[in-house]
């Protein structure tokens, strides 16, 4: 999905015409780390707490999700979402400045 969003981006900021060639451009700034420096960028001119994003703990397990059959997600529901992501350990934000 980032790669789709971001191959229209290209096309529509006039960077590119052809979209599947939108979409290697981004995933090689992706991999070479380059939207990972310009993502951290942002955030620090948002004065954002760029340190906090660096040492961000790894969740014990990473277990994939496979759909069964390809499409598009065209909704969910977030506050559900939310709740579970409490249950296994995630916390509300506090404001960082």
């Amino acid at each position: 999905m980032v790669l789709e969003i971001a191959a229209n981006i290209l096309k529509l900021a006039g960077l590119g015409e052809d979209l599947e060639e939108n979409k290697k451009k981004a995933y090689e700034n992706i991999e070479n780390k380059k939207a990972y420096k310009k993502f951290l960028e942002l955030v620090e001119r948002q004065y954002g707490n760029i340190e906090y994003l660096n040492n961000i703990p790894k969740a014990k397990y990473i277990v994939p999700v496979k759909a069964k059959k390809s499409g598009y997600v065209y909704s969910l529901d977030a506050e559900k979402i939310g709740i579970v992501s409490l249950h296994i350990g995630a916390r509300k934000n506090k404001k960082r400045r």
